[in-house]
């Protein structure tokens, strides 16, 4: 879910709230979900920088290229999609 609150670029607070909820429903530690979503902003990040330094920089321009370029979240996607 965490990924999920970058695709449009930006983590809005309404976004990361839901986010919060969730992970208190399932009962993942504050913690772990302030590590969880630290690393998936870095990793975000890290993918935007690739991005600009491949042969198609204008994709860094483009969340959903982004997120795609993610291999952390490209793996869960394609799990959800192939259930």
């Amino acid at each position: 879910m965490c990924h999920f609150s970058l695709v449009d670029g930006e983590e809005h607070p309404d976004e990361f709230q839901m986010v919060e909820r969730f992970a208190k429903a399932f009962e993942v530690e504050p913690k772990t979900l302030a590590d969880l979503r630290a690393r998936t902003m870095r990793v975000h990040d890290s993918c935007e920088t690739a991005l600009k330094k491949s042969r198609r920089p204008e994709l860094a321009r483009q969340s959903s290229a982004i997120l795609l370029a993610n291999q952390e979240f490209f793996a869960i996607l394609n799990k959800l999609c192939h259930r």
